[in-house]
């Protein structure tokens, strides 16, 4: 049966689900929310709820409890477009080549462009950290078991590997897969082959992806020391003993602890037996040896629910940077399918011209067309506006390359 010629909303359909199916960060992100937003506009902030944490308390006598849930900032700064241009007689074709020449291409590029942005938010706001610096990122099933363990440290539901994701680059997925030879099933065989993934391993659906980010280290030196009392629920520590006056002394997305500062339990609060990690929001300069280092999460030791260490930094408490100054390293990530939230709205369909809006599995995408008299063609253009952010920090770790 011969195929039928591309209608607009087959054409908007393809496109949107070349998309998502091209970009392994969106199939790891939660895009519920995309649809709740239709009308939003560049720049506009979505106020997503994050759930209310509450502690189990001794005896008959009531201990109240907040019940307000926090709130994480989606703001819609992801604009992208992919411009095509038909002549009369090029668009004739049928579905089958509409989807391979031009529907699979534009999804690929806008794909890339998300994935980019969604890489680095997802690894630049997560302050879960694990591997070594240096040592080339991972290279062996145990990698994914210990992302997965640190993760459950911090009540990361660990039930099904279809919710969780290990987005790693293609060369480290290659030493993984290298890793089980010998003790791969019929399955775990066949997924190996399957594009951009090899399958479930570790209790994670393991993925490769060019887009694995890179980051670099700030430029920092010296002995750096917490500068006096921290206040519970401090978003940024103050510190001295930089042996520099430099800009990005600490970079966006550094890791750091503070000495007698352990992580807790999301939960149940007890003493995880290591030193909490923060990642660091924005770049620091340094001046006169001092700076206020912004972190993330916020500091809290004896907040109920909000407890995140056991204890406020002392003053002259030693910082510590996760890598060596200045040095690069790739961002692998675990990631529970409902901590990277994304927001690809659906945009205003326009008065005149043919357009159609499609979205897949919650990304959106708007196909028009404009006529080009000039040149006898007709100007098509796929559009995608959309947001990206870490809802869930606690649902996710880095693994450093």
């Amino acid at each position: 049966m011969a195929n039928e010629f591309v209608t607009w909303q087959q054409a908007a359909d393809a496109v949107a689900f070349q998309t998502y199916n091209n970009s392994k960060y969106l199939q790891a992100a939660d895009t519920q929310y995309a649809e709740t937003y239709e009308g939003s506009e560049f720049g506009d902030t979505i106020q997503i709820k994050q759930p209310v944490i509450y502690t189990a308390t001794d005896g008959r006598t009531l201990s109240n409890q907040d019940s307000k849930r926090p709130k994480v900032n989606l703001t819609l700064n992801i604009q992208k477009h992919v411009a095509m241009n038909f002549t009369i007689d090029e668009q004739a074709v049928n579905l089958d080549k509409f989807n391979e020449d031009h529907a699979r291409p534009a999804g690929e590029a806008l794909a890339d462009s998300m994935d980019v942005q969604a890489a680095t938010a997802l690894y630049q706001q997560c302050y879960n950290a694990i591997g070594t610096p240096g040592a080339g990122g991972p290279k062996t099933l145990f990698a994914i078991l210990e992302t997965a363990a640190r993760m459950h440290d911090f009540n990361t539901p660990l039930e099904s590997p279809m919710d969780l994701s290990f987005i790693t680059k293609a060369i480290n997925s290659a030493y993984i897969t290298d890793s089980l030879k010998g003790a791969l099933n019929a399955n775990i065989s066949d997924a190996a082959i399957t594009a951009g993934m090899i399958g479930e391993a570790g209790g994670m659906m393991v993925g490769r992806s060019h887009n694995v980010p890179v980051h670099v280290v700030g430029d920092y030196d010296g002995t750096p020391l917490v500068n006096g009392a921290t206040a519970e629920g401090a978003a940024a520590v103050v510190m001295d003993g930089a042996a520099s006056d430099v800009a990005g002394w600490l970079k966006k997305g550094d890791i750091i602890t503070l000495a007698g500062v352990n992580a807790v339990n999301r939960i149940n609060k007890s003493d995880l037996g290591y030193l909490r990690q923060f990642t660091v929001t924005a770049d620091v300069t340094t001046a006169a040896s001092a700076a206020s280092i912004p972190v993330s999460p916020p500091i809290y030791a004896a907040s109920d629910g909000l407890q995140n260490v056991t204890a406020l930094p002392a003053d002259n408490a030693v910082i510590t940077v996760l890598g060596t100054a200045n040095a690069s390293y790739s961002q692998s990530v675990g990631v529970h399918s409902r901590a990277l939230g994304m927001a690809t709205v659906p945009l205003p369909l326009p008065a005149a011209g043919e357009k159609a809006r499609s979205t897949y599995k919650g990304v959106s995408v708007l196909l028009t067309k404009e006529w080009d008299p000039t040149d006898a063609k007709d100007i098509i253009r796929a559009d995608i506006l959309g947001g990206v952010s870490l809802v869930y920090p606690w649902h996710a770790c880095r693994y450093y390359g």
